[in-house]
C-alpha cells in the first residue's frame, strides 16, 4: 500500500497498534502483520495509473511478472542467473510485446515463443543458448 496524499492508519491481522502512513510512504503486509513504512517515489509508484510501469534495480523475474499481468499466457525464466539480474527502466503497460522487446534489448536474453501463450526467456553465450528446464 502506497500513500500519495493525506495520512492513514493501517492495522493487519490481530494487531492493536496501527501503523501510520504519511504521503510518500509504502507499507507491505505479510502473515506476521504490517511491515515498517518505507519512503518511496510516489510518481514511480503511481505511474500505473497513467499506463506505465517504472522500476529501479528490480529483479528481472519481478518485472516480467508485472508484464505477464498485461498479456495472455505465461513467461518463464528457468535460469535463476537470468531471473535475478537487476534492471532499471519503464515501459507502457499497453503493449506487453514492446515491453518484452525493451527488456530483451537492455538485458540481452533470448526469447523462445513456444506457443501463442508460452514464452521462455533464456541466457545465451556466443550464440549457444542455455535453457534449464
Amino acid at each position: 500500500m502506497t500513500l500519495a496524499k493525506g495520512s492513514v492508519a493501517v492495522t493487519a491481522g490481530g494487531s492493536v497498534t496501527p501503523t501510520l502512513l504519511k504521503p510518500g510512504q509504502q507499507v507491505w503486509f505479510s502473515a506476521s502483520g504490517a511491515h515498517a513504512p518505507v519512503s518511496v517515489n510516489v510518481a514511480d509508484e503511481m505511474a500505473w495509473c497513467e499506463g506505465r510501469y517504472v522500476f529501479y534495480r528490480a529483479r528481472l523475474a519481478d518485472v516480467v511478472r508485472e508484464v505477464e499481468r498485461y498479456r495472455p499466457g505465461r513467461i518463464l525464466i528457468p535460469a535463476s542467473a537470468l531471473a535475478n539480474q537487476t534492471v532499471t527502466g519503464s515501459f507502457s503497460l499497453v503493449d506487453s510485446e514492446a515491453a518484452l522487446a525493451s527488456l530483451q534489448a537492455s538485458v540481452g536474453f533470448q526469447m523462445h515463443k513456444v506457443t501463442e501463450r508460452l514464452v521462455i526467456l533464456s541466457l545465451h553465450k556466443n550464440n549457444i543458448f542455455y535453457n534449464v528446464l
